[in-house]
């Protein structure tokens, strides 16, 4: 097969006796369409979304990322743990005996600021919060 892309204009013209000013008559292109097809390249059919995933998994890079996520999701949760000093409880539950009431500002979400009062032995009703 002739890679007529690789050859120049003057030549690819001459082989198919063209004329650049007017092109291929009614005629030509019928005779060219019935001798060679259309003019359409072919084309690989589209893999599916599961056989390209599946195929990411030859790849050895795939693993360290991976790996990498997971020790960032294991330090995200393990880093989400933060418990309240030990000494706090001991504090305000000196404080309650003097008389003093204990409150606790935070801008946690108001569950997590309820479990965290419940912890330390503060907690009221959660609508209060």
């Amino acid at each position: 097969m002739k890679r007529w892309y690789n050859e120049d204009i003057r030549t690819v013209l001459s082989h198919f006796s063209t004329n650049p000013q007017t092109g291929l008559s009614d005629a030509e292109v019928k005779l060219a369409l019935e001798k060679h097809g259309p003019n359409k390249l072919v084309g690989t059919p589209k893999k599916s979304l599961f056989s390209l995933f599946i195929s990411q998994m030859k790849d050895a890079l795939i693993y360290v990322l991976l790996g990498a996520a997971l020790v960032t999701l294991v330090i995200g949760l393990v880093g989400m743990i933060d418990p309240p000093r030990l000494e706090v409880r001991d504090a305000i539950s000196k404080a309650a005996h003097a008389g003093i009431k204990a409150v606790m500002i935070t801008g946690d979400h108001k569950n997590t600021a309820f479990s965290i009062a419940k912890e330390l032995g503060i907690a009221c009703l959660p609508e209060y919060l």
